[in-house]
């Protein structure tokens, strides 16, 4: 069990990590692991049906994957707050951009 709660932050890392330039294509639901890939990546595209609920929060999981450090990164404290604050509830890719 605990060998399989460390694949998914090592997963993550990797794709961080990664000397090559990684962009991801995200159309429609972008939920848990596939939000914390996103974030690992270099560049996103939202298509328009794009959704970003993180149901973790919510269910009071914690988001064990290193995205809220991607996520200061990314964005700065205050839309990460924002963003992890209104986690369950689905952010159009209008809204996101």
């Amino acid at each position: 069990m605990r060998r399989q709660l460390r694949i998914g932050p090592r997963l993550t890392r990797a794709w961080h990590e990664m000397e090559q330039v990684t962009i991801g294509a995200i159309e429609g639901f972008c939920v848990g692991g596939g939000a914390a890939l996103a974030v690992a990546l270099d560049f996103r595209h939202h298509g328009p049906r794009r959704a970003h609920p993180d149901p973790e929060i919510a269910l009071g999981m914690n988001m064990s994957w290193q995205s809220v450090p991607r996520m200061l990164h990314l964005m700065g404290p205050a839309r990460t707050k924002q963003a992890v604050i209104i986690a369950d509830e689905k952010v159009s890719a209008q809204e996101a951009l």
